[in-house]
């Protein structure tokens, strides 16, 4: 089963962290059991997000390949960090094995036409608040589910976004997603839903991008889906309601967060350096969650829920 590997490389530099792909990425492409790369700047340093077939693989190839090529004064630092990191996604890099994973694309990511969105986003998941998947001793991914599954839908509205020439700003996205135990784990089941006033053109731009075949973090989480429910074409609501976030598809999804109470009434209370995609998130639970299709069904009132404002570019 695939896992996530997450690393922080303090005091790393742009410069060097191309120098050791330019020496190593090669023989990465080919290392047994691997399945993607993707790699950018944080504040203070550079984090790499790899995905392997096994912990055994990743391991081998940090020991083999990896610590002999590094300078003594970089100590790469494995899902302990919590300090808070910015995303740079310009800086990103995305790198998969020579021969193609069936259906990720293969070396087509970094040949797609340049894109970036500047999105928010809500989500809203079957765990108890906080959500171990993000944060437990084991790191990001690792820990099992409070329900011992996950069921969770991502909504996202665009404010601005272009994939080429294609203009994207004000269309909306859903995913829901079925995770049958810890989410490194993979064999997540992922439905799809776009913006039905989107044309064709902004329906697989959309596409492209959230599925991660046109890279973004998102690439970095593709190996992990087993089943592909595809995408459907519906009217998406999506609002903004300051400490709230709502999004409904007729007959598929009923979905309301709200942010929970800090300490200080007046400020959110923020997660940093938890999610895989986000380098910070706002806490909320589910206030309304109904969510039924492709025989699945499931409401996640009362549970875990985040929010956030971001900008992603690609490939």
């Amino acid at each position: 089963m695939a896992v996530v590997v997450t690393a922080d490389v303090p005091g790393q530099t742009r410069e060097g962290y191309e120098e050791t792909i330019r020496l190593l990425g090669e023989a990465l492409r080919e290392a047994p059991g691997f399945l993607m790369h993707f790699g950018y700047p944080v504040e203070g340093g550079w984090r790499v997000v790899e995905v392997w077939e096994s912990a055994k693989d990743a391991a081998q190839w940090f020991a083999r390949h990896v610590r002999p090529n590094l300078p003594p004064s970089l100590a790469p630092r494995f899902r302990r960090d919590r300090s808070a990191g910015r995303q740079d996604p310009r800086g990103a890099r995305v790198l998969r094995p020579r021969s193609p994973i069936p259906g990720a694309g293969g070396d087509a990511v970094s040949q797609g036409p340049r894109w970036e969105i500047s999105c928010e986003y809500f989500e809203n998941c079957s765990c108890d608040v906080v959500c171990p998947c993000e944060v437990s001793p084991l790191g990001p991914l690792q820990a099992r589910p409070d329900q011992g599954h996950c069921n969770v839908y991502l909504a996202f509205h665009l404010d601005r976004g272009r994939y080429g020439s294609v203009d994207l700003a004000g269309l909306n996205v859903v995913l829901a997603i079925h995770i049958p135990g810890p989410m490194g784990e993979g064999n997540w089941t992922v439905a799809a839903y776009l913006d039905a006033r989107a044309s064709t053109e902004q329906q697989q731009a959309l596409g492209a991008i959230f599925s991660g075949s046109a890279g973004g973090p998102l690439a970095a989480l593709a190996p992990l889906v087993g089943t592909n429910l595809g995408a459907k074409a519906v009217p998406i609501e999506y609002h903004n309601q300051g400490r709230k976030r709502a999004a409904r598809i007729e007959g598929i999804l009923e979905a309301v967060v709200a942010a929970v109470p800090g300490a200080n009434p007046e400020e959110d209370l923020v997660k940093r350096n938890a999610h895989p995609l986000f380098p910070e998130v706002f806490q909320a639970s589910g206030v309304v969650s109904r969510y039924t299709d492709h025989g699945l069904e499931w409401n996640n009132v009362g549970k875990n829920a985040d929010y956030a404002a971001f900008r992603w570019t690609g490939p």
